[in-house]
């Protein structure tokens, strides 16, 4: 029987002779510190806060997770223009021997031949650029000022290399990376491809060419997204593995383009077993499934995040303000009569669930509209997530809520 990482490396070759599935994260040794960079950014609910790099966190009762506020009073950069007045300075690393000693201790705990001690990075370039500013902003300074979002990305990126090499002069065992960074919907990447190149693939260029540098063998780059038509852009960065892989976009077909060069790890349907009730019989079809589909080289059964993620990304889009500008600009009558739908708060639980189960409306779209309603966070995310399960579950939820 091959070891973790033996079994992991035929997975990853075109002609490879694994003599098993690899189980998900099996191979990689994480390391769960309190991520410097993160500073005071809040961890549990109904908590408040700033990141190392002075954004706001907000973490409201029943949401998810902490998110950025972007507003008059909390937006850190307001101006991409002035960008620098407000970014000084890196995170400061600890000085603390005792954090870098816990560290060390960790990474010695992971089993020879079976795990790889793994660092974490878990906010990327795109990220933090739009936690920075607020995605419109954010978006809209990609066109109209791209030599300063391009000086912004360059001190991002300078700020993450100071990171890995604080990482690797400490714990120099280190030999894998995780690294976080969403770059689309679950219907699209956000930026395209030849926007993504110009912008983002020459920084990953950079920060994982120094990963490489330093000794670290396996690059694991996390985007719950829709992502097949950033694959090339992930080759040249010199991503090893993309996590996060979404069933929307076809991993046989980029197994048969590019497998052997970037293996893809998902397809396994998070909104569809991640549920309290969830039988043990539930998950094994939705595991079988994958297995069956993808089966072969450069394939990874994994659990994916997100569809209900980006759903929650553009609800607070709206909330921030967007939505509503959206609504006025090209909303029309039609938009005007979604948002009208939605604003009876006796009924928007049953509405906004139709909205979701019948595939005629735009999904991204009544997101947006959403956000502009004075819809509660609970209810769109449950509605949400029932109306993206599959069908035939949708379909009777929604006929015992429409009585």
């Amino acid at each position: 029987m091959l070891s973790a990482i033996e079994n992991l490396k035929e997975t990853m070759k075109r002609d490879g002779h694994p003599d098993r599935f690899v189980n998900q994260y099996e191979f990689l040794h994480i390391l769960l510190p309190d991520l410097y960079y993160m500073g005071n950014r809040p961890r549990k609910p109904g908590s408040e806060g700033c990141d190392g790099y002075g954004v706001f966190w907000r973490f409201r009762e029943g949401q998810m997770g902490p998110l950025p506020v972007h507003d008059a009073e909390h937006t850190l950069i307001q101006d991409i223009c002035c960008w620098d007045e407000k970014l000084t300075r890196f995170p400061a690393a600890p000085e603390d021997p005792a954090y870098w000693a816990m560290l060390n201790d960790m990474a010695a705990k992971a089993v020879p031949g079976e795990q790889y001690a793994t660092a974490l990075y878990t906010q990327g370039i795109f990220e933090r650029l739009h936690s920075l500013m607020g995605m419109e902003d954010a978006m809209i300074a990609l066109y109209e000022e791209p030599e300063k979002v391009h000086e912004l990305i360059d001190f991002l990126v300078a700020a993450e290399l100071d990171f890995a090499k604080n990482i690797m002069d400490h714990v120099p065992g280190v030999r894998a990376l995780l690294h976080h960074d969403d770059w689309g919907s679950n219907v699209n990447s956000f930026l395209s491809p030849a926007m993504f190149d110009e912008f983002i693939t020459p920084a990953y260029k950079k920060i994982y060419g120094y990963w490489r540098e330093r000794g670290v063998e396996l690059i694991v780059h996390h985007s719950d997204s829709y992502a097949a038509n950033l694959v090339p852009s992930m080759l040249e960065m010199g991503v090893d593995i993309w996590q996060g892989v979404f069933p929307e976009n076809d991993i046989p077909k980029l197994v048969e383009q590019y497998g052997g060069r970037i293996t893809f790890m998902g397809e396994i349907r998070t909104l569809a077993i991640d549920l309290p009730d969830v039988t043990d019989e539930e998950i094994a079809r939705e595991v079988e499934r994958a297995c069956l589909k993808c089966k072969g080289p450069s394939f990874i059964p994994c659990l994916t995040a997100g569809g209900l993620g980006s759903a929650i990304l553009l609800f607070y889009m709206a909330r921030s303000g967007i939505g509503s500008e959206f609504l006025d600009l090209h909303g029309g009558k039609w938009g005007s009569r979604i948002h009208h739908y939605l604003s009876d708060s006796t009924k928007n639980f049953q509405r906004m669930l139709w909205l979701r189960t019948v595939p005629l409306f735009p999904y991204d779209v009544i997101s947006l509209v959403a956000g502009c309603t004075e819809m509660r966070f609970i209810t769109f995310t449950v509605t949400t997530l029932l109306g993206i399960l599959p069908g035939a579950v949708a379909y009777n939820v929604l006929g015992d809520a429409l009585g």
